[in-house]
């Protein structure tokens, strides 16, 4: 069973109250984001790549099974995402997703941090372009919003997998969405 999440709406105010089942925003306390590289970007690829070929019973049915929140840094503001798939729980259930994470050369750790960094970083690109701002390029999100818009060939590529990545509406509106597995 795949998981699917209509929409993604964050309030245009960190203070505004979401609607419901749409993710929680609060101020961001921390930059605790790695910043990424074209060889992480790469990875994740290839690792993606490899993951959508698996059997539906650990594709769909082990994301199902192995969820769990997931809190990003997206510039200014910080993102709390309902359920995404653990990554560490598929590895350590699955064989063949640890085959997957280390024929890509990942840990399902790095996967978690670099899966982290660039969900927080593709939702400051909707957030910057919505309020024509621009994230601190002094922080690991503005970093990361800098990286990707410099290499949206490797971007393009890993999107092209069917990895999920969150669409900002702002307001009380409905936003795009698709796979909840970023």
């Amino acid at each position: 069973m795949l998981l699917h999440f209509a929409s993604l709406a964050l309030a245009a105010t960190v203070g505004a109250a979401p609607a419901a089942a749409t993710p929680a925003v609060s101020a961001v306390v921390a930059d605790s984001d790695v910043v990424l590289t074209v060889d992480a970007l790469t990875q994740m690829t290839k690792f993606w790549a490899a993951f959508m070929k698996e059997t539906p019973a650990v594709r769909d049915t082990g994301r199902a099974k192995h969820q769990k929140p997931l809190t990003v840094d997206a510039g200014s503001q910080q993102l709390q995402l309902p359920g995404v798939v653990d990554m560490a729980a598929m590895a350590a259930a699955y064989p063949s997703v640890a085959a997957d994470l280390k024929a890509a050369g990942l840990t399902a750790a790095q996967w978690e941090q670099y899966r982290k960094a660039l969900v927080g970083a593709s939702v400051a690109i909707q957030l910057a372009k919505a309020n024509n701002t621009t994230p601190a390029a002094t922080t690991a999100v503005g970093k990361n919003v800098v990286f990707l818009t410099a290499h949206t060939k490797e971007f393009d590529a890993l999107k092209a997998t069917g990895m999920w990545f969150p669409q900002v509406q702002m307001g009380n509106g409905m936003g795009g969405g698709g796979d909840l597995d970023p």
